[in-house]
Order: C-alpha cells, then structure tokens, then sequence
C-alpha cells in the first residue's frame, strides 16, 4: 500500500518544499479551489498517471539505466532458492568454474550436465568439494543443443522451484581457430569474480524487482555485428511468434553474448513454458550459426521484456564498484572507431577486387523500414485503383514467384505477373508496377561517404563490381546509380539477372571463379550483416566493410521506440526515415553530427540541422494535420497568429505551391491584446485571473494587460495597493477587488482596443470562414475573440488542454492535433510537456504586439521592444530553414498523400523528448531560445534552465 501511494507522497513533499512549508502549500490550494473549484485541485494531484507512469517505468527499466553500486553488502540476503545451471562439456575446465562457484556468499543448489559417464565421475568428485553447495546433481545428457538444452530441456521442471538462477557452461569457442580463454575469464570474473560482485548483482535484483536479467557487457572481442540475429532470423520469427513477441523489425538485440547470466526464474518463464525437448535441437555438427541455441541466446532479453522484466549489463569499475546499465553497449565503438569510407579504403588497398551492395549501401531508401514503401503503395493503390490489400497482395505475390522460379531468383516482372493474377486486374498492372518504381526512385539518395570510396577506388585503379540480391531491373538500376553520380563500376551482378544470390551463398561462390580472384583478395562491402558479413567470411572471403543502415544505428541510439513504433505505419516511417538519414549519413547533415556510441547520445553541431530534426518532424505532423482538418471543417482562410504564425505561414506557402489548400494569412494577435479587447464588464474580469502571474498590481497592468498608461490607476488606488506583491491564483480575491474599483478605466482602455482590433481584422477577414491557428493550450485568445469579431468558426492548435472546450458555447470549435483537450496535469505527451521548446522557436522578428494606434483612421499595430530571440532572430531564421527543408523532403516523398501524414504523432514527439532529456544534445549555444512571459510576471527565460530547475523542483514530473 505505501509503495501504491509513493509518488503521491513524493510529490506533496516537493510541492511543500516548493510553497515555503504547508502552510504556503495550503493557501495555494485553498485559492486554486476557490478559483477551479475542486476538480482544479484532482487534476494537479498524481492520481491518474497510468499512462506516464507506464513510460516513466520503461525508461527506468529498460532504457539507459545506470547505477553504481559500491561496499560490501555483508547484510544483503536475498529471499528465495538459488539454482545454478552449468553445463560441462569440457570436464578439464571444471576447476575453474568450480572455484568461481565457491565464491556464491550463500547456500545455492548445483545441476550439472555432462555428456558422458566419464565426465560425470570427474565433475562429481570435484563439485562435492565446493562449500555452500546444498543440493547437488550431475546429469549425463545427450549432446545436442549445447549449453541451452540442458538449461530449458533437462533442468526445465527443477528451475521452477527457485527464484534465482545462475547459468554458465564450459566455453572454449574454437570455432574462432583456438580456445577463447580469455572470453571465458571474462564471463566467470564478471559473474562469479568475488562475494562482493554477486552481492552486488543481488542488491539490483533485490532493490529492483523489475530487472529480470544480469549479464556481463559484451566481450570487447565480439564483434557489434554479432548481437543481430545473423543466421538465426528465421528461426527467431518462428519462436517469436510461439512465444508472442515481436521481432520482425528488430536487427540488433541485447543478448548476454556468450550464454551466462544470473536470471529471475520469472523471466525465463515463457521460454519454459516452450516445453522444449532434445529433438527440437540438432545433432551437434559444430555449427557456428542458425541453430536453435543460438537463436535462444539472442531471446533471452527480449522473452524477459516480454514477461514484464528488464535487464542490466554489468562491468567491474573502479575501487570495487560495479557499474549495471542498460541497454548494453553491444561493442558499438568498433564501428564508429574510424569512418565508413576510412574504413572501406584501408580494407581495400591490399584487395585485387572490390564489390559494394547497392541498396542501404550505395544507395539509401528515405524510408525507415524497407516495409513502409509498400504500406505507402497500398494507400496509392487504393486511392487510385481501388485495390485494397496491395502491400499484402505484393508480398504473396513475390513468394508466389520465388516458388515458380525453380531455386533461381526472380525479376520484377515475374512478381507483377503474380500480382496480376492474384488481384484480378492485370490491366492495371503496369501502371501500378510504374507507380512502384516512380516511389522507390523518388526516395533513393546517394550514400555520399561509399561513393566517394568507389571513385577514390577506381581512381587508384582498383576493380570495382556491384553485386545485390535484387527483383528490380538491371536498366532501371543503372540509370538510378548513373542519376546519383555512380558510374564508376566495371561489373554488375544483379540476383534476378544471374539466379544466384548473396543470402544463399551461391552467389559467393561462384562471382570468385568468374572474376578469377581469390577470395581472400576479395573485400565486399554492405549493410546486411547476415548476407554481406557472415556468408563471404564462411566462404573465405576477407572481412567486409561493413556499412550499417542509417535506421538500425538510429534505433540504437533511441530504443524507447520499442513502445510505440509500428512498422506498418509509413508516416512514421517516412518521418523516421529522414532523421536517421540525417543524422547518420555522412553529407547529410550541413555539419557533422557527434555520435558518442557509449552514452547513445548525439551532438547537433548547426542550427539548420537542429531545426531539420527536432522541429522539423513537429511542424510536417502539425501542417499536415492541419490541411485535412480545414478541408475537413471547409475552412476558407487560415489565420496564422502572431507571432508563432510566422513560420507555420511558411511552411503554409510551401504547401501551396505543390497542391490547392485553403488560404492562409498571418494574422496580429496576442493574449493581451484579445483579451483586453473583449472586456465589457465584471464578468470578463475572471479570465483575466486565471493563468499564474507573480507581481504587484502595477505589474499586473502592466505586464499581463498591458497598459501603458497606469497613472489614473494609481490615483484612484494610492501607491501601497498599487505596489504590493502578489501572487496568482492565490491573491485572486485582492486582485479581482483592485480591478472591478477601477473597471470603468479598464472598460474604456478596452472599447479603444475593440474598435482598433476590429478596423485591422474585418478587412483581412471579409466574412469568410475562418479559424485560428497557433500553439494552443486552453484557447484563450480564441475565446477572448469570439466575443467581439465575426467570422472566426474555430481554432486549431498543436495542443489543446480540457479548459478549451470552454469555446464550445460561442459555437466553435477548438481542436488539437498532438493532444485534444488534455488533462494539463497528467499527459505523458513530450510536446506539451516540454511546450516551451516550440514556443521558443515558433516566433517571429517581431516583438509581441501591445495594440493598434490609431494613425490617420488607420489601425496601426505597435510591438513590445525586441526580447532576446528578437536580437538574435538570425538563428532562429537558421532553425527555421532546417524546419522547412524537413518539410520539404516530406512532400517530395509523400506527394499526394502528404495530408495522411499528420495522422500519426510517435515520430514527432521523439525528438522533443530526446532533446530535452539531453540525449539529443545542441553543440551551439544561441541566446534565441528563450522565451517571454511577461504575461505570469517573469522576464525572459532559458528554455533549458526553465526545465532544469522545474527537475530540481519537481523530482519525476518530467519523467
């Protein structure tokens, strides 16, 4: 019970803290029920966070954890049997897995498996020796399935007895060509090192019942590629969909490389429940790859997220500390050591032969998923031809294919002739199978860094080939390469042309003899760890250079995807898609981006690129969604309100330039000057009280109504009420006094305003239906509009809170693209969370607009002095344009269907989160990104101390 109600607890503490003591605290919530009634004070409470709470676990559990644990730990006794699983194939190696187990520091159960009687008598005598030992068996089992069966097969129904489990095995590795003595050291001294590092390992368990799995960092001598599934994905998707978890679209994976690792039962539970038998594995043949065991050691991790766990990878640190992060570091600094092209040209220059992949290689998709092209053609296929299903349609059309093609490979005619028949329409088919082509030829870029590599290649005279397993045409295939500036080859092998193909082998085997290398002169360069990497090496090729996918190094870097991605969803491939290409693709981004593999974090060197990235994705969701809805709602003019206007009327032009959309204008406003101008009588004073604001009344006239002019007020108040400080909500009843005293003031102030506003707006306006368009919240300057100008049907908003159906009876509406009508106090939603950042960005030269004057009947605006984004308004200009090339990019690949894009918001929130976190990180410092709120009484803020100290204040909020 005291753990449900925690966070409660923790946030009263630092809300007391906060208010100067409970006292403050309550005199603030007395005034927030005064004002809001108590539904003001439930929504501020943490009573509802299901949602935030269910991120805030994620985060915590799976995604860059880190502790240090330290001392000794002598009182630390964990609850719960321990069992230790350790298969023994090489008995010779026993001692020293049987001093390591001496260092257990309490009594543990020991299964031993051997693989025949000899080994037995051998193991036994020496197991018996070790102390703390309580139940001890020696198991002979057959020799299939290694380490891995006898963990889920053999000891599968003991395991469930205990809580804990520790599985190890005699590992030599010698597949390598020798004994891996030193990987096998490493395993055992992170596991089993001393009493201090398993009280360690137990203390994470204990302290944290979530973690599900400990294993040891990867060892440095395995290479990163290894932590994909390799050999091993078919098997994988097989077991995956036994087990119901999702692996289709996941390349790298967190696995205890090396199978050994201390587990809750609990974890492994599902791949108990597998009810695995010996059969399921082969006969031991001395596989490297592609078996059962080794798919099984790539599931362990994602079987315990799936049974609710976490894991943490460990390494030994400093003064007898022990590090536990997650996720694992997988070696990724072995691939980002030296450049892409530093390391193609090294490998290369003892090479007679040089080939290169061409897709995700020489040439990149703009998608994110090789799937979201499809997903993008059903929706064209559908709009255009009424065909539905086409994405599933073209992929049973090529398996169909491939089963006619007798063990060769097939083109893309081959497919269309299939799809022909299996859709009915076969005279549709060649514009439906040009429509594909136009897509994918619409999405390709160059990968700069290869190409250079292959024009510095042959300009050294080196013999350049292209091989790729492809169903796209040899001729469309050159003209694509020769578009990018690819020329430069001698040779093209193409799998739909030759019928052999690179995953297979065949391939391999044969391009040597034909080429008349051999192949260890061969260096071939590619993406696909299985087909580029793994098969040349098992057929002697030289180690490739391998050149990792944009979108698998971009998942690294932000595997909180895993909750909500989904790979069926173009749109957010597509925004996915360029981020990654921009951020991992070398000539990409207009200055590099710092990549820092060990903390997963990226540096953003320019702001061009910080705008393309972060608000870029922000601003192609939103304007896309807005469209749809003005098309929608048969809005005829679109009014962008100053200031945040002012780049969305941008983004707004560049729109209209490729298709027809309602009109857009940029439209003066300001809360001030809105609300000001809708003030009549004492009822429009509430409004006026609503938001905080720290100051004295003369502040408050100042500041938030902005009257210039506050010398009647202070004759009619006398300078000590005028003065005193105040504070909003919980001053309301003072300050609600001091306004109604002098409301025939306000009231004049505000007729001047009105007529003012009205001159400026109704021209711009000319009756036609219209809506607002800015950042959103509670729609207060809609509201306040409503009450004196005509023709505004609604507002549309990147964020609206649940104060804004208040609009509901002026009849209009008041929508929200990225969250509608919101509870302000519990919304796990990035973009509201961290709203300063946009509102930051989205400004404009201009400083707030305080009113009209009145110059020769003329309604003539008039600004607030230039604040600090102002003065520095050529870095948000910067930020700007790299926000509108995002755009851009966007509408060039989604074309007709660009509308849809603003359906989906996972993509777009990533990057506020990521850059507000500080995993995503500005590498420049520009005074731009503060903002103004002189409307709660403050001066200029720094977004990113703002949201700092609101950390400080406010542990956990911002989770």
């Amino acid at each position: 019970m005291l753990k449900k109600y925690s966070y409660l607890a923790n946030f009263v503490y630092h809300a007391t803290r906060s208010h100067g003591g409970v006292t403050g605290l309550a005199r603030k919530a007395w005034a927030i029920y005064r004002m809001e009634g108590h539904g003001g004070l439930l929504r501020r409470l943490p009573l509802r966070r299901q949602q935030a709470l269910a991120a805030a676990r994620f985060r915590k559990n799976t995604y860059l954890a880190r502790d240090l644990v330290s001392g000794e730990l002598t009182d630390l006794r964990p609850n719960g049997g321990i069992a230790v699983i350790a298969h023994v194939y090489y008995p010779e190696l026993f001692d020293q897995m049987a001093i390591a187990l001496e260092n257990i520091p309490w009594t543990s159960d020991c299964y031993l498996s051997v693989t025949n009687d000899t080994a037995r008598k051998v193991v036994l005598a020496r197991a018996r020796q070790i102390v703390r030992i309580g139940k001890l068996e020696v198991r002979v089992v057959p020799n299939r399935g290694r380490d891995i069966a006898p963990l889920l097969v053999e000891f599968s129904k003991v395991i469930r007895q205990y809580r804990y489990v520790l599985h190890i095995h005699s590992k030599k590795s010698l597949y390598s060509g020798r004994e891996r003595v030193e990987w096998r050291d490493y395993l055992f001294e992170n596991l089993l090192g001393s009493e201090r590092r398993i009280r360690h390992i137990f203390q994470q368990f204990i302290s944290n019942p979530g973690i599900g799995l400990i294993y040891p960092d990867t060892f440095e001598g395995v290479p990163y590629w290894a932590h994909t599934w390799l050999q091993n994905r078919g098997i994988a998707l097989t077991l995956a969909q036994q087990l119901a978890i999702d692996i289709e679209h996941c390349s790298y994976v967190d696995a205890p490389m090396g199978s050994m690792f201390w587990a809750r039962v609990e974890a492994l539970r599902p791949l108990l429940d597998l009810n695995l038998s010996y059969a399921d594995f082969p006969e031991e043949q001395g596989q490297t790859d592609g078996t059962l065991q080794h798919t099984i050691e790539r599931l362990f991790v994602p079987v315990a997220h799936a049974a609710g766990f976490s894991q943490r990878v460990m390494l030994a640190a400093e003064d007898n500390t022990t590090l536990f992060f997650s996720p694992g570091r997988k070696n990724l600094h072995h691939y980002y050591a030296v450049s892409t092209k530093s390391r193609i040209l090294s490998a290369a220059a003892s090479m007679d032969i040089v080939s290169f992949d061409i897709f995700d290689t020489l040439l990149v998709r703009q998608w994110f998923f090789p799937d979201n092209l499809f997903a993008y053609l059903d929706e064209m296929v559908k709009t255009r031809f009424g065909i539905t299903d086409f994405a599933r349609l073209r992929k049973q059309a090529e398996r169909l294919a491939r089963l006619e093609c007798s063990g060769g490979d097939v083109d893309i005619d081959a497919i269309y002739t299939a799809f022909g028949k299996l859709c009915g329409r076969p005279e549709d088919v060649p514009a439906i199978r040009a429509m594909e082509e136009s897509a994918e030829l619409t999405a390709l870029r160059p990968r700069v860094d290869v190409r250079e590599a292959v024009q510095q290649l042959k300009a050294r005279g080196k013999r350049v080939v292209l091989v790729s397993d492809m169903y796209l045409p040899e001729d469309f295939l050159r003209s694509v390469l020769a578009q990018h500036g690819i020329g430069m080859y001698d040779s093209l092998y193409l799998s739909c042309v030759t019928g052999l193909r690179k995953d297979r082998g065949d391939l391999w085997a044969a391009v040597a003899q034909k080429e008349n290398v051999a192949p260890q002169r061969w260096l071939h360069v590619g993406d696909n760890e299985h087909s580029d990497l793994q098969v040349p090496l098992d057929f002697g090729y030289a180690h490739p250079a391998h050149v990792m996918r944009a979108a698998d190094q971009f998942f690294l870097f932000n595997e909180e995807m895993q909750r909500w991605l989904q790979p069926n969803i173009w749109q957010e491939g597509l925004l996915l898609g360029l981020m990654a290409n921009r951020i991992f693709l070398p000539g990409y981004a207009h200055v590099p981006i710092s990549i820092n593999a060990d903390e997963r974090s990226i540096e953003i060197n320019s702001l061009s690129d910080f705008g393309y990235l972060v608000i870029g994705p922000v601003l192609t969701v939103f304007m896309a969604w807005l469209i749809g809805q003005a098309r929608q709602d048969k809005i005829d003019l679109l009014l962008y309100a100053s200031r945040e206007g002012h780049l969305l009327k941008q983004a707004h032009d560049l729109i209209a330039m490729r298709q027809h959309i309602p009109e857009g204008q940029y439209f003066l406003c300001s809360r001030r000057v809105a609300m000001i101008a809708a003030l009549r009588d004492e009822t429009s004073i509430g409004p006026l009280l609503k938001a905080h604001f720290k100051g004295s009344f003369a502040d408050l006239l100042q500041k938030r109504l902005g009257i210039e002019n506050t010398i009647p007020f202070l004759e009619r108040l006398g300078l000590e009420r005028m003065m005193r400080p105040g504070t909003l909500p919980e001053d309301s009843a003072i300050y609600r006094t001091q306004l109604l005293e002098c409301l025939d003031l306000l009231t004049n102030e505000a007729l001047s305003e009105r007529i003012l506003y009205q001159r400026y707006a109704e021209p711009l306006i000319k009756g036609r239906r219209s809506a607002l368009v800015d950042i959103g919240y509670s729609a207060t300057m809609q509201r306040a509009l409503a009450t004196f100008m005509k023709g505004i049907a609604g507002g549309y908003y990147f964020v609206t809170v649940e104060q804004s159906a208040e609009v509901d009876r002026f009849e209009q509406f008041a929508k929200g693209c990225f969250g509608h009508r919101i509870n302000a106090f519990h919304a796990d939603l990035p973009i509201y969370q961290f709203s300063l950042l946009l509102e930051a960005v989205l400004t404009a030269p201009q400083g707030q607009l305080l009113g009209f004057r009145d110059v020769a009947g003329n309604a003539v605006p008039h600004f607030k002095a230039l604040g600090l984004a102002q003065q520095h308004f050529s870095d948000l200009e910067e930020i700007h344009k790299g926000a509108l090339d995002f755009l851009k990019d966007a509408l060039d690949i989604s074309g007709d269907l660009f509308e849809s894009l603003g359906h989906h918001y996972g993509a777009a929130n990533l990057p506020i989160r990521q850059t507000m976190e500080y995993r995503w990180k500005l590498g420049i410092h520009t005074p731009a990104l503060h903002v103004e709120d002189n409307y709660s009484g403050n001066e200029e803020i720094s977004i990113f101390e703002f949201y700092d100290k609101k950390r400080e204040r406010f542990p956990g909020v911002l989770d």
